[in-house]
């Protein structure tokens, strides 16, 4: 069985930690490897001996008390993500003009005129709640704007991958399924393949 353990450190520090953990737990595997090796030796020199056999059968009864060293296994698997390359659409993708949303009488964000051409890279800063998201979900056509234009581009393809995105999957389907149903018709034979790529094979693509 495997185990789980929760380092409170950012990715680059756990690195650090798992190849001094890695070094130690080598290091005492091998000191612990000689001392089992040694007492196994003595064990085979004395035990058909009698006036050592109750000698042996100590070292016997002290070699099952040992608590193994084990080395962890590492997975160094990797994961393979290409993304095709997408048509080229038009110099302006996508614009709003005096966009707002309410919920009921609460206003989230009132008379946004937004461009965004081919090329550009935009982040949306600010505290939870101030309506980033549902700024985000307008754009794509996920939320109905309260009032305010939403234009898309010209060849323009649309993908969004939300914060919750495993809210907007169907629990009861397997891997394999969630995958199959997102597939064109051409693409739906690659579905393993595709799986393969995050690390999902066997009897992993059955999971839910």
């Amino acid at each position: 069985m495997g185990k789980i353990y929760d380092y409170p450190l950012n990715f680059e520090k756990f690195q650090e930690l798992r190849a001094d953990i890695r070094e130690k737990q080598t290091a005492a595997k091998k000191n612990q490897d000689k001392e089992i090796a040694q007492t196994e030796q003595l064990i085979e020199k004395f035990r058909y001996k009698a006036s050592k056999a109750s000698f042996a059968q100590s070292l016997i009864k002290k070699l099952d008390k040992v608590d193994r060293v084990e080395l962890e296994e590492l997975d160094n698997r990797k994961m393979n993500i290409t993304f095709p390359p997408a048509p080229r659409s038009g110099k302006v993708i996508g614009k709003s003009e005096n966009l707002s949303k309410f919920y009921d009488e609460k206003r989230v964000f009132e008379n946004i005129d937004i461009e965004i051409e081919r090329g550009q890279r935009i982040a949306f800063v600010g505290q939870n709640g101030q309506g980033k998201t549902t700024l985000v979900k307008i754009l794509t056509g996920l939320v109905e704007p309260t009032s305010g234009l939403v234009e898309t581009g010209h060849n323009l393809q649309l993908g969004y991958y939300a914060q919750n995105q495993a809210d907007s999957l169907d629990g009861s389907k397997t891997l394999l399924q969630t995958i199959e149903d997102a597939a064109t018709e051409d693409t739906r034979k690659l579905a393993r393949k595709l799986l393969g790529s995050f690390m999902f094979s066997g009897e992993d693509v059955d999971k839910k």
